[in-house]
């Protein structure tokens, strides 16, 4: 069951595709009012993502080296859209650790 930072953040996803969408609709014009919106969406889609999820999954990863003593830093992250982290992602993004296991 998703947690309630993946569930905010796949529901942005969603609206922001719809707004893309939207802005795309008629073939070789875009909607100004609906770009305008997803562009706004999107921004502070980036922010919330900057500002709140890569510094928890900075505090995690900090944490989870420390109980692992000899253990090396460093990135331990990545973004994957693929099938690299375990389960089937249906072309989602997940945030992954050096493990493959999903942590978003």
């Amino acid at each position: 069951m998703p947690g309630p930072l993946t569930t905010l953040l796949a529901g942005d996803h969603a609206r922001l595709d719809g707004l893309l969408r939207r802005a795309m609709a008629a073939e070789s014009v875009i909607d100004r009012v609906a770009y305008a919106e997803f562009r706004a969406g999107l921004l502070k889609h980036i922010s919330l993502e900057e500002k709140i999820l890569l510094p928890a999954a900075q505090r995690w990863q900090a944490r989870s080296t420390a109980r692992r003593p000899g253990c090396a830093g460093g990135p331990v992250f990545r973004w994957s859209t693929g099938h690299e982290c375990g389960a089937p992602s249906a072309g989602k993004s997940r945030l992954c650790d050096r493990a493959g296991g999903v942590v978003v």
